[in-house]
C-alpha cells in the first residue's frame, strides 16, 4: 500500500458501499430440523463514491499506520446490484439446554455484477444454550439470520466452511463496461471461519475470523479478516 505506481499483479483498488433488503421464510420440519429461506437484493456503488478512499486513510491515520497510496487506481464508479437466495437447514435438537451441539448446512446462487456465484458450506456449533438460531451474520450476501427469541444466557464456539464456484467478481475483473485493472482469478474459493458468540435474551455479540484461499493467480498467499457483529432481536 506505500506504492503509488498501478501494480499489474495485483488487485485493483476498489471500494463498495450499499443498501440491502432481506426476506426469510422458515418452516420447522419435527423437533430436530428446521429450514429457513432468504432472498437478497443490494443496491450501491463501486467506486470513488463509495467513499471507500477516505474511510480507509481516515483509520490508517488514527491508527498511525502505513498510508494506502494507490487510489489514483482504483476502479471506476459503476452502479451495482446484487440478487442472492440461500436456503440453510438447521439441526437443533429442541429439548437440547446446558452443554449441546448442533449444526447448519447451506446452499445458494448470487447474481449480479459485482458478484456472481454458487456457494455451499456447513457450520458447527457446541457450547452452552445454543439458541435455535440459523447462524452468525457473516460477511456474504444472504447471511442474515433468524434466532429465537429465547431468554436466558448463551455462549458457543462456532466452526463454518464456506466454498464458491465464482463466475464474476468485480474486484478481480475490474468493471463490467469499461476498460479497468483486472487479474486472473481463481474459480474455486473457501472461507473457512472460527469464532465467539455471546448471547442474552434478545442482545447477541460475536466474534468470527476468516481465512479466505487465494483468489487471484498472482496472490502470494491466502487472506484473512476479523468481524464483529453486535445485534438485538425484535
Amino acid at each position: 500500500i506505500s506504492r503509488y505506481d498501478l501494480i499489474e499483479g495485483d488487485r485493483p483498488y476498489a471500494g463498495y458501499s450499499y443498501l440491502s433488503a432481506s426476506y426469510h421464510q422458515k418452516r420447522d420440519e419435527g423437533n430436530l430440523w428446521s429450514q429457513m429461506d432468504t432472498a437478497e437484493v443490494q443496491l450501491g456503488v463501486v467506486g470513488p463514491s463509495s467513499l471507500a478512499e477516505g474511510a480507509q486513510k481516515f483509520v490508517h491515520r488514527i491508527r498511525d499506520l502505513q498510508r494506502p497510496n494507490g487510489w489514483d487506481h482504483q476502479l471506476e464508479d459503476e452502479p451495482a446490484i446484487t440478487l442472492a437466495f440461500e436456503r440453510k437447514w438447521l439441526y437443533h435438537p429442541s429439548n437440547q439446554k446446558g452443554l449441546s451441539a448442533d449444526g447448519i448446512a447451506h446452499a445458494g446462487v448470487t447474481l449480479g455484477n459485482v458478484m456472481t456465484y454458487v456457494n455451499a458450506g456447513l457450520e458447527l456449533r457446541a457450547g452452552w444454550n445454543i439458541p435455535r438460531s440459523f447462524a452468525v451474520s457473516l460477511i456474504r450476501p444472504a447471511a442474515t439470520t433468524w434466532c429465537a427469541l429465547d431468554s436466558g444466557l448463551s455462549l458457543y464456539l462456532f466452526a463454518a466452511v464456506d466454498g464458491r464456484a465464482v463466475l464474476r467478481d468485480i474486484f478481480l475483473d475490474g468493471n463490467s463496461f469499461r476498460d479497468s485493472h483486472s487479474v486472473d482469478k481463481k474459480t474455486l474459493v473457501a472461507n473457512i471461519s472460527t469464532g465467539v458468540t455471546a448471547r442474552y435474551q434478545r442482545f447477541s455479540v460475536s466474534l468470527a475470523y476468516t481465512q479466505r484461499t487465494r483468489e487471484f493467480d498472482q496472490q502470494p498467499h491466502h487472506h484473512g479478516y476479523g468481524s464483529m457483529v453486535l445485534s438485538y432481536d425484535f
